[in-house]
C-alpha cells in the first residue's frame, strides 16, 4: 500500500473516532475547523477556498436547535479552536501537531472563559445542556434497543448501563471534548496538506510522541483527584486533566508497541496478528501501552531499544 493511501487511512480512522468520542455535533467539530484552516493556510488555492465555503454553507445550514445557546457554542468551539491552532502553527511552526492542536484547546479554553466571565449563568446552562443531551441519548438508545426483536428481554439491566454511562458522561464530556478536538484539528491539518500536495500530514502511530515535560501535568491531575484540596470543581478539572492526558500517554505506549513490532516481527502479518491479539486482550494491552507510554517519556524507549538493536547489529 502507497504512502499516500495510508495517510487516507489514518485520516479516516481519526475522523472516526472524533465521531464516536465527541460530545458535541462531529459534523460541526471535523468541518468547521477543516474550512477555516483551508482559508488560512490555502488562500489562494481555488479547489480550496470553494471545498471550504461548501463546508461552512454545510455548517451554518443547519438551523435545527439554533434557538438554543448550545448550537451557537458547538461553532464558537470549533471556530476558537481553528483560531488558536493557526495561531500555535504561525508561533511554532516546526513544532509537533500535538502542540499546535493543545494550541487551539487553550484558545477554546480561553474563549469560553472569557464568555463565562462576561455571563456567568451561560457556563451552567451550557452544562445543563450537554447533561440532557446525554440522557436524551440515553433514553434513544434504549428505545432502539426495546424495539428489536428479543431487546424487552434486556430489562433494567440495559437501563441501568446506559444511565450509568451517561452519568459517567456528565463528568468526563471536557476530556472527551479535548481529545475530540484535537483529532479534528489534525484531519483539518491532513486535508490542508493533501491540497498542497504532502501526504506526510499525519505520521504513523508507531512514531507518535509529545513533550515530555506533560507528565508532570498528569500527576498534578492526579494529585488533583487523590489529594482533598479545592473542593469539587478542582476534583473534576483534575478527573478530566488525567483522562484526557492519559488518553494520549495510551497512544504513546501503543505507538512504543508498533514501533517495536514492526523492528522485530519478520512480517506486516505478524505485526497485523500481534494488533489481534492485543484487542481481543484489550484491558491488558491498554494498560501495558499506558505504563509504556509514561516510561517513554521517562526513558525514550524507542531511542533505547533502536540503539539496542544497532549494537546487536554490528556485534
Amino acid at each position: 500500500m502507497s504512502a499516500r493511501a495510508w495517510a487516507l487511512l489514518r485520516a479516516m480512522a481519526l475522523a472516526m473516532c472524533v465521531v464516536l468520542v465527541s460530545p458535541i455535533n462531529p459534523l460541526v467539530l471535523v468541518t468547521l475547523p477543516v474550512a477555516i484552516l483551508l482559508l488560512a493556510f490555502r488562500p489562494y488555492d481555488v479547489r480550496a477556498l470553494l471545498f471550504a465555503g461548501l463546508l461552512i454553507v454545510l455548517v451554518f445550514s443547519d438551523v435545527r436547535g439554533s434557538h438554543e445557546a448550545l448550537w451557537y457554542a458547538e461553532r464558537g468551539w470549533a471556530l476558537m479552536a481553528a483560531g488558536g491552532f493557526i495561531l500555535a502553527t504561525a508561533l511554532v511552526e516546526r513544532k509537533s501537531l500535538l502542540l499546535r492542536g493543545l494550541g487551539g484547546l487553550a484558545a477554546g479554553a480561553a474563549g469560553l472563559g472569557l464568555t463565562a466571565w462576561l455571563n456567568p449563568a451561560l457556563l451552567g446552562e451550557l452544562d445543563w445542556r450537554m447533561t440532557q443531551r446525554f440522557h436524551e441519548a440515553a433514553l434513544t438508545a434504549q428505545e432502539l434497543v426495546s424495539s428489536v426483536e428479543g431487546g424487552e428481554q434486556l430489562g433494567a439491566g440495559l437501563r441501568g448501563a446506559l444511565y450509568q454511562w451517561a452519568g459517567t458522561q456528565e463528568i468526563i464530556y471536557p476530556a472527551l471534548l479535548a481529545l475530540a478536538t484535537v483529532g479534528a484539528l489534525a484531519v483539518g491539518w491532513y486535508v490542508v496538506a493533501r491540497f498542497a500536495g504532502v501526504v506526510t500530514a499525519l505520521p504513523p502511530l508507531r512514531n507518535f510522541r509529545f513533550d515530555d515535560g506533560l507528565v508532570w501535568v498528569l500527576l498534578l491531575s492526579l494529585a488533583l483527584v487523590v489529594l482533598p484540596v479545592g473542593g469539587r470543581l478542582l476534583e473534576r478539572v483534575g478527573e478530566n486533566a488525567a483522562l484526557f492526558l492519559g488518553a494520549l500517554y495510551l497512544l504513546r505506549g501503543a505507538g512504543v508497541l508498533m514501533w517495536f513490532a514492526a523492528a522485530t516481527l519478520g512480517t506486516g502479518w505478524m505485526a497485523w496478528l500481534w494488533g489481534l491479539v492485543a484487542l481481543l486482550l484489550y484491558p491488558l494491552a491498554a494498560g501495558v501501552a499506558l505504563i509504556l507510554g509514561v516510561g517513554d517519556s521517562w526513558f525514550d524507549l524507542r531511542g533505547w531499544l533502536r540503539r539496542a538493536r544497532e549494537q546487536g547489529t554490528q556485534g
